[in-house]
């Protein structure tokens, strides 16, 4: 599996290829695939582990990406617009983030909202 290049992509300071926002897309579906994995192997624990690590990553994006400053700038970037919804529907709509029984539906939803498919037609 491959890091993403940067972590937070810098919306406010330069053009995001769509290329890079995918990078990132599959970063969380790796990272969701993987928790899926664990919890297969019934490895509650580290799938536990792996999903802190994916909320840990989109709560860095989401903080950066709500900043006044970076969604003035962006106001008119569909991309922008739609990778930043696609952040903040992943971390709304889980609940019981530290909850064993609910690793699986987490796993879910980050996977549900954070799609290429968001990005096909754009």
């Amino acid at each position: 599996m491959e890091n993403m290049k940067r972590s937070i992509l810098p919306f406010d300071k330069e053009k995001i290829s769509k290329d890079e926002i995918l990078e990132h897309v599959k970063w969380y579906q790796d990272h969701v695939e993987e928790g899926y994995v664990l919890l297969r192997n019934e490895q509650k624990f580290e799938a536990r582990e792996k999903l802190r690590e994916i909320n840990k990553q989109l709560e860095q994006e989401y903080h950066h990406y709500q900043l006044e400053r970076v969604n003035n700038l962006n106001l008119n970037n569909i991309l922008f617009k739609v990778y930043f919804r696609d952040i903040h529907q992943a971390l709304a709509h889980q609940n019981q983030k530290n909850s064993y029984s609910r690793v699986h539906s987490n796993l879910y939803d980050i996977a549900d909202y954070l799609d290429e498919i968001h990005f096909t037609d754009l």
